[in-house]
């Protein structure tokens, strides 16, 4: 009996041995995986800190690439009075800055007070910039030069490569749209942008102002209504048709059927129903002025390409 209690007991340690020892080898196996780990991420974090010493190093002599070919003198003594800003325009951020003005949208840029008129980057909104200050949301937040008077300053250094549409613009054309409302100047570039002389508008408030100012032309003859049947749905066109007490047409009608027997027969119900709509023409005044506009969107501005690459 008592031999078998003794092998038992040996089995027994025997088992308790291995277990420890194979802990034992499981929890070294553990420390050396989590030593190599450590190993490698301190391997990573050289990597990426070499990387952006790297990629410092390349924005620095971008940078002073770039400075050899951005103007911050001028030698015109009035531009440089204005310009004498307290910033430092060799700082990164600046230089990124100065290297979006091909971003930049003028549509006017006045010499003679040293000023422009930019277009946001989203269409919607009209940033008035001169070398002291810009109402752009960046230049408000920072206090310091903007892409827009950085872009502002180079066209005044280079101005014999300025567009002449936007530079050469009627006093009077100048004074009348910076007193329009923003959502009417918005609205009179987006207009010169996509003008389509075969579409109709809905003469809204600005419109009305731009018309009365002479910048927009109403044609109300000859007008195509076509189109705007089309956006309606064939419901809707049903519902006008009785609201005003006409007859004549079927329900049954197709949609198509519909619109040209009302184009064919309904000259006084088309008249009623889109009165407030009109053919727009730019106005004379502003003929020229809108080529620059266009051409402020269109076109690669090639006189940067030399520093912008």
């Amino acid at each position: 009996m008592l031999v078998w209690f003794i092998a038992l007991f040996v089995i027994f340690l025997i088992v308790i041995i291995a277990g420890i020892v194979n802990g034992i080898r499981q929890s070294s196996a553990q420390i050396r995986a989590k030593e190599e780990y450590d190993r490698y991420l301190i391997r990573q974090q050289i990597e990426q800190e070499e990387k952006l010493r790297q990629e410092e190093r390349n924005r620095l002599a971008e940078a002073r690439r770039f400075r050899d070919s951005f103007p911050i003198v001028s030698q015109t003594k009035e531009i440089q009075e204005l310009w004498s800003n307290p910033c430092d325009h060799d700082s990164i951020d600046q230089i990124k800055r100065q290297k979006r003005i091909n971003e930049t949208r003028p549509i006017q840029i006045n010499r003679d007070t040293l000023d422009g008129i930019f277009v946001s980057s989203r269409n919607d909104l009209i940033y008035k910039t001169n070398l002291i200050d810009c109402d752009c949301p960046d230049y408000m937040e920072r206090m310091i030069p903007c892409k827009h008077m950085y872009r502002l300053f180079y066209d005044l250094e280079h101005i014999d490569t300025v567009n002449t549409h936007i530079l050469n613009i009627d006093p009077s054309v100048r004074i009348a749209f910076r007193e329009f409302p923003q959502k009417t100047q918005i609205q009179f570039v987006n207009i010169a942008r996509f003008l389509n002389n075969a579409l109709l508008y809905n003469v809204n408030t600005d419109i009305k102002r731009l018309i009365k100012s002479g910048f927009l032309i109403s044609h109300k003859e000859n007008l195509d209504y076509a189109p705007l049947l089309f956006e309606m749905t064939k419901d809707a066109i049903l519902l006008s048709l009785v609201k005003r007490g006409i007859s004549g047409f079927y329900a049954s009608w197709s949609k198509v059927r519909l619109i040209d027997w009302i184009l064919q027969n309904q000259h006084d119900y088309l008249e009623a129903q889109f009165k407030s709509y009109t053919r727009l023409e730019i106005g004379e005044i502003v003929t020229d002025w809108v080529h620059g506009i266009k051409d402020a969107y269109r076109r690669s501005l090639y006189s940067y390409s030399n520093y912008l690459r």
